[in-house]
């Protein structure tokens, strides 16, 4: 299947990626090393046009944020795809292969979607046939023939990366093949491992005597300028991305994925943290989403288990939604922070830019731009929240852009007009 295009589009169902999808597109979800919609272009190189198709202020906002752009033409043999597929390369595999049985009976080549249980995820025109495509309705063309596959991972709700954590990181990092070297414990001086063959180091990586680095369940990639500091223990599989620090004394445990410019201490648990997030101290974190920006005060933990071992619900702003899991900590929203010794209770949902602090566990369900905890009728004022958000973000050298910033006052006159109902 040769391709010159790529049209990443984002699921209709955005609402069930809240609050991560209040600033974010659903494909920069990240799981493992890499985010969703990194995984496709890494694996459909050297295809040269990449095309995003999302909610307006979202793309803008993606665009700006990862400075790159949409093409005005999409041209050649164009493959579109949901950007909440997990796409590895089993699936890439099994989609070439079908493809090519498919077109043994084809005199040309033909458009044909690939479904799975029925739902299509992706479709493929070739060049002669690209113009017809009607972009967010190329699915649902009757002339388009359905080929069905196995295996396709689909992620539904932001928790469902959780699941795919360990498998990614080793994934990623054969995509990432370049960007690493095996780990020489003789280059680490008091650095203690175990499976050292699974431990792969970026450039400018510093770890302090002290630190056990423990791959035996799968590997432990540390990418470039991250600092290790001592007496920290790193459980594979796991990833810590660009430029983090891991504080002394820190537990981080298998199947973590720790995004860029983070500052993580304390105990953490099968968790990812988006990016330029910070838990710096002791507390425990477990089965756990965090977005940008965040900020968690020490001594801030969560509850990943309830006492009866029942299935956990989570409640949207609109819905609620039985898991079916298990375990689930904390999803938290973009910018916002907790003060010292909060308690998350199971399963709790937190939307974005909320201040929190209360005696006890917060609520299972947070809204946007809460201020305390349990008092909802209180909010975080607009413009208070954006020049601390504005604050945190020129520590680490970025800019609140004007889309965040649309995006976010959207998020409050919702919570401000849910109030007043």
């Amino acid at each position: 299947m040769k391709i010159n295009t790529v049209i990443i589009k984002e699921p209709i169902e955005t609402e069930d990626f809240y609050p991560f999808s209040v600033l974010h597109a659903v494909w920069e979800l990240r799981c493992g090393a890499l985010m969703l919609y990194e995984k496709i272009i890494k694996r459909l190189q050297p295809t040269n046009i990449i095309f995003y198709s999302t909610r307006k202020t979202h793309l803008d906002s993606f665009l700006q944020r990862y400075e790159s752009n949409n093409p005005e033409k999409r041209t050649g043999n164009v493959l579109s795809i949901d950007g909440n597929i997990l796409f590895t390369s089993e699936l890439f595999n099994q989609m070439n292969s079908a493809f090519a049985e498919f077109s043994k009976s084809k005199e040309s080549a033909e458009p044909c979607k690939f479904v799975n249980n029925g739902n299509a995820f992706a479709a493929y025109y070739p060049e002669s046939k690209n113009q017809s495509i009607d972009l967010g309705n190329e699915y649902s063309s009757d002339n388009v023939h359905s080929i069905e596959l196995k295996s396709v991972i689909r992620i539904n709700y932001v928790w469902d990366i959780l699941d795919f954590v360990g498998c990614e990181i080793d994934s990623d990092r054969q995509l990432l093949n370049n960007n690493f070297k095996k780990f020489d414990e003789a280059q680490f001086k008091g650095v203690s491992s175990l499976e050292a063959s699974k431990i792969f180091i970026g450039e400018n990586v510093k770890i302090m005597p002290c630190v056990a680095l423990i791959a035996e369940g799968g590997e432990i990639v540390i990418d470039s300028g991250a600092t290790i500091y001592p007496n920290s223990t790193i459980i594979g599989p796991c990833y810590i991305g660009k430029d983090t620090k891991i504080k002394t004394g820190a537990k981080i445990y298998e199947n973590t994925a720790i995004g860029p410019n983070c500052k993580v201490g304390g105990e953490i648990e099968n968790s990812i943290f988006q990016g330029y997030s910070n838990k710096q101290h002791e507390g425990f974190l477990g089965h756990s989403f965090l977005g940008e920006w965040v900020n968690l005060g020490a001594d801030t933990n969560n509850s990943d288990l309830k006492n009866t071992y029942s299935s956990i619900k989570i409640r949207f702003p609109n819905k609620a939604v039985n898991t079916g899991r298990m375990f689930l900590g904390l999803i938290c929203g973009d910018h916002t922070k907790s003060a010292i010794n909060t308690q998350f209770t199971t399963g709790t949902i937190a939307g974005v830019s909320a201040n929190l602090y209360d005696t006890g566990f917060l609520p299972a369900s947070i809204s946007s731009f809460c201020w305390g905890g349990n008092a909802q009728d209180k909010l975080f004022q607009f413009e208070r929240a954006i020049e601390v958000a504005r604050i945190a973000m020129a520590r680490r050298k970025k800019e609140l852009s004007i889309f965040e910033e649309e995006l976010l006052q959207v998020e409050y006159n919702k919570v401000k007009s849910a109030i007043s109902k």
